[in-house]
């Protein structure tokens, strides 16, 4: 389950951190599956980057979409395999590797 350790409000608390993302200057946000539809509706539409369905998905935007320089923080409980992410990236070219 999506962020599990936080329990049945896990989808407010997302919701709510939407208005703060546009107000402290985050240029795009990516997220992964249905818990944050919420949080996706009421993030301002200037800092939609995707919205996928899996992880496989998002890994595939990321591929085509980032690019040499730009800074990514990824969070997400480690119950979701997020970290599986950072380590596919980790060895990319974005890297320098």
């Amino acid at each position: 389950a999506e962020m599990a350790e936080l329990g049945p409000a896990a989808q407010s608390y997302h919701t709510n951190l939407a208005p703060l993302i546009g107000a402290n200057g985050i240029g795009r946000v990516h997220v992964i599956g249905e818990l944050y539809q919420g949080f996706w509706s009421a993030l301002p539409i200037a800092c939609r980057g995707s919205h996928t369905g899996s992880m496989e998905e998002m890994v595939q935007f990321l591929e085509k979409d980032l690019t040499s320089g730009d800074c990514v923080l990824l969070k997400g409980s480690h119950s979701t395999g997020l970290h599986k992410l950072a380590d596919r990236f980790s060895q990319s070219k974005f890297t320098g590797s």
